[in-house]
């Protein structure tokens, strides 16, 4: 009984350590990107940013984590821009163009800006 116990242990910690490896993989993928990437939650809450992100925009993840993606809006764009883009991003899932947005310092800046939507399992 107590081998099948520390089988079934080790099954367990050997299943832990490929999906560590695997999540290790892709941290380590996230950070290292060029380009400034903002994880959300399914409510447009901020998750994580990567080094890129703070170098761009001036915000570290501690003051963003928590809030919305508006800390960066400039103000350049009306109601209806935000309604066309929320609008393409949950029939199509995915949003590009171009954005005016607004750094820690409050200079506005022009971006190219990808919005994709990530689904688990459950959708």
């Amino acid at each position: 009984m107590s081998l099948s116990e520390f089988s079934l242990a080790s099954l367990v910690i050997v299943v832990w350590l490929y999906y560590q490896d695997k999540l290790d993989i892709s941290v380590k993928i996230v950070n290292h990107a060029l380009d400034g990437i903002c994880v959300t939650d399914v409510n447009g809450i901020i998750q994580s940013v990567n080094p890129a992100y703070t170098k761009i925009t001036g915000y570290s993840q501690q003051e963003v984590v928590g809030k919305t993606p508006s800390v960066l809006q400039s103000g350049e764009h009306d109601n209806e821009f935000y309604k066309k883009m929320w609008y393409s991003l949950k029939t199509e899932g995915i949003w590009k163009g171009y954005i005016w947005n607004k750094r820690k310092n409050n200079e506005i800046y022009k971006e190219w800006l990808t919005i994709t939507a990530i689904k688990d399992d459950a959708g």
